[in-house]
């Protein structure tokens, strides 16, 4: 801590430091070191950075909590930070050009559903298998729409380390990984 460093660059080559969206994680004992426990190297995991209508959006994962949204107007700050109701592993973000919200998450096995108007729950019933965990892709997704196309890419970290991506013209498939 501090934690989710914000850097902007004009060419992906300078960068110059902003601030943090979180200055501390304090969300029970473990993470203040009391009580003899510990969540030492179980901090904050593959953040989703989005910017949308004015607001800039983190979604990250916190093992043993569930996903954390933050939000502010400046990417400097201030940021705050509420509870999703739900844990999204290593989700990505993408807020679409009908309106809707979707988010995808998974490790092989990968899940889309929308996103409440809030971006705090999944809309009851939309949540689906988007790839199944036979057709390659890892984790630590982003989720892209570029030119009217679907884009995901993950990592995957068993064995020889890769990066499998996938495409399609429709949320809905089929999916080309």
């Amino acid at each position: 801590m501090p934690g989710l460093p914000i850097l902007h660059s004009r060419d992906l080559v300078n960068w110059r430091f902003l601030g943090y969206a979180l200055d501390r994680l304090d969300l029970g004992p473990e993470f203040r070191l009391e009580e003899g426990r510990s969540a030492y190297g179980q901090g904050i995991w593959a953040p989703s950075f989005r910017h949308h209508n004015g607001t800039f959006y983190i979604f990250s994962n916190v093992n043993n909590h569930t996903t954390q949204l933050f939000r502010a107007t400046n990417p400097a700050g201030p940021w705050t930070r509420t509870p999703m109701k739900r844990s999204l592993h290593d989700l990505s973000v993408l807020f679409d050009d009908d309106g809707k919200v979707y988010a995808v998450w998974g490790y092989r096995g990968i899940r889309i559903a929308e996103l409440t108007p809030d971006l705090l729950d999944v809309v009851p019933g939309s949540e689906r298998e988007l790839i199944p965990p036979a057709a390659g892709m890892g984790e630590g997704l982003h989720f892209y729409k570029i030119r009217g196309m679907y884009y995901l890419t993950s990592a995957w970290f068993t064995g020889e380390m890769r990066l499998p991506t996938a495409r399609a013209a429709r949320l809905t498939g089929p999916w080309e990984v």
